[in-house]
């Protein structure tokens, strides 16, 4: 959408965090930027049915880095398989080393420990975003 030239975007943003405090702590942060739709999830099979029905349609997917049902692994090759481009913010309170490796091997794009500020979270929403924006722009721009 363009107000006035100038490019206004709304991400729509996936949240996958079995804890009811703290998806509501990261709701009120992300909403601080603007965004468009920010879908909360407990589980990641309920995200990857979402992500199944709306390919293209989330300009972010921030996930817990455990699950009860399904190893973190496990979700990100899973959804790699549906979308390759959409960026993956791991948020964890258990970065151990071999998580991280195990996590990037995967598809994850970035992690972010626990405890953070609504400034580091935004921070690399933003990045990650913006990455996604111009490698779109770029691939569009060598199309025509």
């Amino acid at each position: 959408m363009t107000e006035q030239g100038v490019d206004v975007f709304f991400p729509n943003i996936m949240f996958i965090n079995k804890d009811a405090l703290t998806q509501g702590l990261m709701i009120n942060m992300l909403k601080t930027m603007h965004c468009g739709d920010i879908m909360v999830f407990e589980e990641p099979t309920q995200a990857l049915r979402t992500l199944q029905e709306n390919v293209g349609y989330f300009d972010i997917v921030i996930s817990d880095s455990h699950f009860r049902n399904m190893s973190c692994t496990e979700f990100l090759k899973t959804f790699r398989s549906m979308d390759n481009t959409t960026p993956v913010l791991m948020v964890t309170g258990k970065a151990s080393r071999d998580l991280l490796i195990e996590a990037i091997k995967a598809g994850v794009n970035d992690c972010l420990a626990t405890p953070f500020g609504r400034k580091d979270l935004l921070t690399k929403v933003q990045k990650l975003i913006q990455d996604r924006r111009e490698s779109h722009k770029s691939v569009a721009a060598n199309v025509c």
